[in-house]
């Protein structure tokens, strides 16, 4: 069972670091400096970014209600909830450079 949770870890930390680059790609390129890429970028950070506050709030109610989380685990959740962030907002950025 540690294996799979190591893997799967580590392939979620690698989708991540796919979705970083292209997001930094799309923000810093060409595409992303006109005025379609702004809006895009701007939808896209409407989008993704509130995922972090909300999980933080989710994870403090948890900690103080159901059962306090330890030190790691507490890193584990906010190192989650920061590539959650990346990864929905790259994702954003693919959709609606389709739709828009």
């Amino acid at each position: 069972m540690e294996t799979f949770k190591l893997v799967l870890y580590f392939g979620y930390f690698a989708l991540f670091l796919v979705c970083l680059v292209y997001s930094l790609k799309f923000q810093f390129g060409s595409e992303g400096r006109d005025e379609r890429g702004q809006h895009i970028n701007n939808y896209a950070y409407m989008a993704a970014f509130p995922l972090f506050p909300i999980g933080w709030l989710a994870a403090t109610l948890y900690h103080d209600y159901v059962r306090a989380l330890e030190m790691n685990e507490y890193i584990t959740v906010m190192a989650i909830l920061i590539e959650s962030a990346y990864i929905m907002h790259a994702f954003m950025i693919v959709y609606l450079k389709r739709k828009l």
